[in-house]
């Protein structure tokens, strides 16, 4: 993966992936947003540094890259989600938020899962702490079937300055 932007292309060092389960109930109403917290995350950021002999402070800055939310044992049709929003939220200071991944329509074409775009926000201050929180915001455009045991997989990718 490439990260482009206007005046020149950068490639990461690195790209990490990370994945977290939670569940959605089935009793979500269509007109508020629903928070979910999951705390405690592991970003495996030293882990992965130490493969390429590297410190937090050789990194200039840790982007988003992929995310996606899927069903963990079902075949689920998540058309029913109008908008889906995760943040990296730090543990030591909670005001820290920083939205990482949107995605404001389902897309019809892909009914097995929610793709959504990253916000190319540099969430290095956060990552650097090692365990994070994401909070995980959810509207949907119609009832959920049932409770899903859903997984969230993301990705991103750290830029040193080598």
């Amino acid at each position: 993966m490439t990260i482009s932007s206007c005046e020149d292309s950068v490639d990461p060092l690195v790209i990490v992936s990370v994945e977290r389960d939670f569940e959605i109930p089935g009793n979500l109403n269509t007109i508020e947003t629903h928070f979910f917290e999951l705390k405690n995350i592991n970003v495996r950021l030293d882990e992965n540094l130490d493969v390429f002999n590297r410190t937090q402070d050789d990194v200039v800055s840790i982007s988003p890259a992929d995310a996606s939310v899927t069903s963990v044992f079902n075949n689920i049709d998540w058309t029913f989600i109008q908008r889906i929003e995760v943040y990296a939220v730090s543990r030591i200071d909670n005001s820290k938020k920083f939205r990482m991944f949107q995605s404001s329509e389902p897309d019809f074409g892909n009914r097995n899962q929610v793709t959504m775009f990253n916000t190319f926000i540099d969430v290095k201050d956060v990552f650097s702490e090692g365990l994070i929180d994401l909070e995980v915001r959810i509207k949907t455009r119609a009832f959920v079937p049932s409770n899903i045991n859903a997984k969230l997989t993301f990705s991103y990718g750290i830029f040193d300055q080598m």
